[in-house]
């Protein structure tokens, strides 16, 4: 009984101090849309990237420690090559990728060392030919996923801010605002200068450095591979 007790409460304390990393997030915006996928992240470090285009039709989004995230989207590129051998650009499966990706986060978690991925969370984005067909995905830092099919913001607006687990306030109406204003049909760069307009959504803006994202669908279904990842800033 009291190893499990003890394996217990170390679970509880890697959990807690995940959380505290993970406040410090800064935020990421993912817009769907009939043109494609938008994908916005604010991004204190000048020099390495948050979004990375895997095979062109999937982006990966990292969020957390970016030691982890690198390990982690570089593992999930590697496997995208794997498959990549045997198929074409426009078969290789988000849905492959994530399945290892949610194991080694989950053993990361775990593991009474601290595995590699520590602290590391992930978005995988994946653009079809037709916008039913996306594949969206949040993975925790425990390795469980999470799908979604409208806009999401993840992250928080202001991570300075001392969140002590409560509840992010301005995140909170944030998300609001978007789930009112989200719009399929409304073209991407559209999506983006509207976002850009509104306040809430100032912290998004305001970075030091600022990645932004479009995925054609138009260049999915012409076989356009390499035209699909588009980044606008």
């Amino acid at each position: 009984m009291s190893e499990f007790v003890e394996v217990s409460t170390s679970l509880r304390r890697r959990e807690e101090e995940i959380r505290r990393i993970l406040d410090k997030t800064s935020p990421v915006l993912v817009w769907p849309a009939e043109e494609g996928i938008a994908i916005i992240a604010a991004n204190r470090d000048k020099k390495e990237n948050r979004i990375h285009s895997i095979y062109d039709r999937i982006a990966c989004v990292t969020l957390g420690t970016f030691s982890g995230g690198t390990i982690l989207w570089q593992h999930a590129a590697f496997r995208a090559s794997s498959d990549g051998f045997n198929l074409s650009k426009g078969d290789v499966s988000c849905r492959i990728i994530i399945r290892d990706i949610s194991a080694l986060l989950s053993e990361s978690f775990q593991s009474l060392r601290k595995g590699s991925l520590f602290g590391a969370e992930a978005l995988f984005v994946e653009v079809d030919k037709e916008s039913k067909n996306d594949y969206l995905v949040y993975l925790n830092f425990m390795g469980f996923v999470n799908t979604f099919d409208e806009a999401r913001l993840f992250g928080h607006l202001d991570p300075d801010a001392d969140h002590n687990g409560d509840s992010d306030e301005l995140k909170d109406s944030a998300e609001r605002k978007l789930g009112e204003i989200w719009d399929p049909s409304r073209p991407l760069l559209e999506a983006i200068g509207m976002l850009r307009e509104e306040e809430l959504f100032g912290g998004l803006f305001t970075s030091s450095r600022i990645e932004i994202v479009t995925m054609d669908r138009s260049a999915v279904k012409e076989e356009r591979f390499s035209q699909v990842f588009k980044r606008t800033a």
